[in-house]
């Protein structure tokens, strides 16, 4: 969120306290269309840190279901 967001505040605060238009206008384009695909970025994070999502899609892409190995409960 802070990699998304940040340049955006960033260039936020800059803009009130100072002139803008002295930042190039693709830079300041840049900034608002990074901090709003933040939630498309997160969708392939959660993707590629959930195993049983990861398995989900597998399976709607393939038709195979992957075996997810069980892990005991050591807290006994």
């Amino acid at each position: 969120m802070l990699l998304c967001w940040g340049p955006y505040g960033i260039l936020a605060f800059y803009a009130a306290v100072e002139n803008a238009n002295l930042v190039s206008p693709k830079l300041r384009m840049m900034a608002p269309i990074l901090a709003k695909t933040s939630p498309t970025f997160n969708v392939f994070l959660y993707a590629l840190g959930n195993e049983n999502y990861r398995g989900g899609i597998w399976q709607f892409l393939t038709g195979e279901k992957i075996d997810v190995p069980q892990i005991e409960n050591k807290s006994k």
